[in-house]
C-alpha cells in the first residue's frame, strides 16, 4: 500500500500504521485520526444520538450519495469516547450510480437499501415528519466546481473517478433537490 500525503504520518500508533499497510490494495482516504473510539451501535437512545449527530442529515446525506452501507448491523460510524463526537467512516459503497439512477428518480423510485435498511430509518419514523430543510440548504450552497481538483488528483494516482457520471448525477440532484427532499419525506 502506498502512503501519500501527511495523514499517514499523523497516526501516532505504530500498530495502527502496520495494520493500514497490511490492508487490501484499495484506496484509503482519511482526514483525521480519531482515538480513542468505539463503534456506534444501533439501539442507542435517540436523545443521545440527536445530541451528537443530525439523523435527518445523516439519512439525507447517505441517500444523496447513494451509500447503501450504513445499516443497523454495520453502522460505519465511530464515537470518540472522550467527547462523544460521531464520525462517519467507510464510504466505499457510496455513489452507487448507474445511468438508470436518474430515470428511476424521475419515476419516484428509490431503492430500499438506501431507505428502509438505513441506520436512521427507524429513528426517523419515531420523529414528527422530518423536513430535511438543513440538508436542502447544504446542497443548495454546495459548489460542485470544488470537486474538479479532487478528480484531477485522483486521476493522477490512477483512480477511475467516473467523473462524468458523478458530476452529471450531482448536478442533476442539486437542480432537483426539492423533488429529492419530497421523495425522502415519502420514504419515512
Amino acid at each position: 500500500m502506498e502512503t501519500t500525503g501527511i495523514f499517514f504520518e499523523t497516526i501516532p500508533d505504530e500498530i495502527v500504521r502496520k495494520q493500514l499497510l497490511q490492508a487490501d490494495e484499495r484506496f484509503k482516504f482519511a482526514s483525521v485520526y480519531v482515538f480513542p473510539t468505539v463503534k456506534v451501535e444501533w439501539g442507542l437512545p435517540i436523545d443521545y444520538l440527536a445530541e451528537n449527530i443530525s439523523l435527518e442529515n445523516l439519512y439525507a446525506f447517505d441517500n444523496f450519495i447513494r451509500n447503501g452501507d450504513r445499516g443497523e448491523r454495520k453502522t460505519n460510524m465511530i464515537r470518540h469516547t472522550e467527547n462523544s463526537e460521531i464520525f462517519l467512516i467507510d464510504h466505499e459503497m457510496a455513489f452507487d450510480i448507474t445511468p438508470q439512477t436518474t430515470q428511476n428518480f424521475e419515476k419516484g423510485q428509490w431503492e430500499v437499501m438506501f431507505t428502509t435498511y438505513h441506520f436512521a430509518y427507524n429513528y426517523l419514523q419515531q420523529q414528527p415528519s422530518p423536513t430535511f430543510y438543513e440538508f436542502e440548504e447544504y446542497v443548495n450552497t454546495l459548489n460542485l466546481k470544488k470537486l474538479e481538483p479532487i478528480f484531477r488528483q485522483l486521476e493522477q494516482w490512477g483512480f477511475d473517478t467516473k467523473e462524468d457520471l458523478l458530476t452529471e448525477y450531482l448536478f442533476y440532484m442539486k437542480k432537483n433537490i426539492a423533488k429529492f427532499i419530497a421523495l425522502l419525506q415519502k420514504t419515512i
